[in-house]
């Protein structure tokens, strides 16, 4: 049974090494459109923590994060049919908040922002809408160092 808040589920750091969020459909009324999201560690190391999500708004399932506040590195996502919030924290400070509704979705504009964590680690995170699944967002972007998806141009190579 799906409570009207949305549930919580969280997962540790390793979890985004495989892949960060899974979303499950359990069906409701209406075209679904669905919120993709792209994240990783800003290094040049090419075994940094990396992760993409893709699902339903309206699934009213999410993932992704991790359950120690005291951790260098945390996140949550969640989702209730209407919206998904995200928060990214670094030990006890959240460190940025997002709220993803329906018209942001559809819109298919693209939110890119950057946080450091108390630590010295940066992550990059991209959220953006569709009508389906895509691996890269729908703009042109300079990759940061440690992109694993190849979406983006990088200075180098100017494509």
């Amino acid at each position: 049974m799906l409570r009207e808040m949305g549930a919580r589920v969280r997962v540790g750091l390793r979890g985004l090494l495989v892949g960060a969020s899974v979303f499950t459909s359990w069906g409701c009324g209406g075209p679904d459109v669905f919120i993709m999201s792209q994240m990783h560690q800003v290094t040049e190391s090419d075994e940094a923590p990396a992760g993409f999500s893709c699902g339903p708004l309206d699934s009213g399932s999410m993932a992704s994060g991790t359950d120690d506040p005291s951790a260098d590195f945390w996140m949550s996502e969640e989702t209730n049919r209407r919206s998904m919030r995200v928060q990214i924290g670094s030990e006890e400070e959240l460190l940025a908040e997002r709220y993803y509704d329906r018209e942001f979705v559809e819109s298919r504009e693209v939110d890119r922002f950057v946080v450091t964590t108390h630590g010295g680690a940066q992550y990059s995170f991209m959220y953006w809408g569709g009508d389906g699944c895509e691996t890269c967002p729908p703009i042109e972007f300079e990759a940061l160092p440690g992109d694993p998806w190849g979406c983006g141009t990088t200075p180098e190579d100017g494509n």
